[in-house]
């Protein structure tokens, strides 16, 4: 099966992989304090501080299959290592 259809299937992942990157590099890029400080009216202070986290896993060859347990299609013994 040599259709150009079948010929840009390769190139998916690693187009994939770059936009993943680039996001990637965006998010991580450094931005002002998000800590918002208060005062109510009781004298009580505070600061309310949040930090958000992004994360992503690609898988770049198949999977090892002596690392997977048998129940799930390898040939490892034991799912738990």
């Amino acid at each position: 099966m040599t259709g150009s259809g079948c010929a840009n299937l390769g190139r998916i992942p690693s187009r994939v992989a770059i936009a993943a990157l680039a996001v990637a590099a965006v998010m991580s890029a450094p931005t002002g304090a998000g800590a918002v400080d208060f005062t109510l009216d009781n004298g009580v202070t505070g600061k309310f501080d949040t930090t958000f986290t992004i994360g992503a896993a690609v898988r770049t060859k198949g999977r090892d299959l002596d690392l997977v347990g048998r129940v799930n299609g390898g040939r490892a013994f034991s799912i738990n290592g």
